[in-house]
């Protein structure tokens, strides 16, 4: 982050639990911009045990808090910010180069993918009344890394809040709320895609957008703990890579191997062996992930 975001970045807010901080801190003792937040000290009252209060009085289940949680805390920052603007980084998720997200004209720039989940799109028709919709069938903004607007950003929670059809007396209330009972305990909502399209049919002109090279099964491809000879050999192929916690580690013992990274391309040995990870998907779950 230091590296390709570089000298543009004010500061680095690295928001978890307390039990973090000393980690965190500890391993950036000489960077200054780095700063540790306590998340239940982002919104009062927006902690962990709350959404899960609340996840329970839905559906009986909780155990996708946390996922929910970290969406409303990237919401919720919006009203700490001393910007205009912040960029959203999921932690899993590193820039493998330069990335400038303001346009020569100013403007901020969303990246877009590829991707479609349906209960995301129902959610947002009941937040929003079916005002906002799903502008480009072709596109989605869940991209693991998003520019946010302050102010956008606090007006679409108030849009949220004033909304008489929505039960709750908090913006994440009622977000979970107007979920599917049905889907709610699994997913059914995405604060890129609702903040995305809500950007998109209000606010059109407020921003551009911009295609990166992004891989989501970085693990796969690179391990857990990549060296930086990994990680210079993939940014050949790619801009943005996430390290996400499910999945297989196959290929880490490959690309470490420097042999190996001259005859390959990351992208090369990508291809070459997903289709044997979606194989065993396929033989041991049914169905496997397709990402852009």
């Amino acid at each position: 982050m230091i590296k390709n975001l570089g000298p543009g970045l004010k500061h680095i807010k690295i928001v978890a639990n307390t039990k973090c901080k000393k980690m965190i801190e500890d391993a950036f003792a000489t960077e200054d911009r780095v700063e540790f937040l306590d998340e239940e000290e982002i919104l009062q009252g927006l902690t962990l045990s709350k959404i899960k209060e609340i996840l329970k009085s839905i559906c009986g289940y909780d155990y996708r808090a946390g996922w929910f949680y970290q969406q409303f805390l990237k919401m919720a920052y919006s009203y700490i910010c001393e910007d205009d603007y912040y960029l959203l980084f999921d932690s899993d998720t590193i820039p493998l180069h330069q990335i400038n997200y303001f346009s020569k004209d100013g403007k901020p720039c969303f990246v877009t993918k590829i991707e479609y989940h349906r209960p995301y799109f129902d959610t947002i028709d009941t937040l929003f009344d079916g005002e906002v919709k799903r502008v480009n069938p072709k596109e989605s903004f869940i991209a693991e890394n998003m520019m946010i607007s302050r102010m956008f950003m606090q007006e679409m929670i108030e849009k949220i809040m004033i909304n008489p059809h929505l039960e709750g007396k908090t913006f994440y209330e009622k977000i979970l709320k107007s979920v599917d009972r049905n889907v709610v305990k699994d997913t059914g909502f995405s604060e890129f895609e609702t903040y995305g399209n809500y950007i998109m049919t209000f606010h059109p002109e407020a921003y551009h957008k911009m295609k990166l090279r992004t891989q989501r099964m970085g693990a796969f491809l690179l391990g857990d703990d990549p060296d930086e000879a990994q990680l210079e050999w993939a940014a050949n192929d790619y801009d943005i890579m996430s390290f996400e916690p499910f999945g297989r580690r196959w290929l880490t013992k490959k690309t470490k191997s420097e042999k190996i990274r001259k005859k390959y391309s990351a992208k090369q040995i990508f291809e070459k062996y997903i289709k044997f990870s979606h194989l065993y998907d396929l033989i041991r779950y049914g169905s496997y992930i397709k990402y852009d």
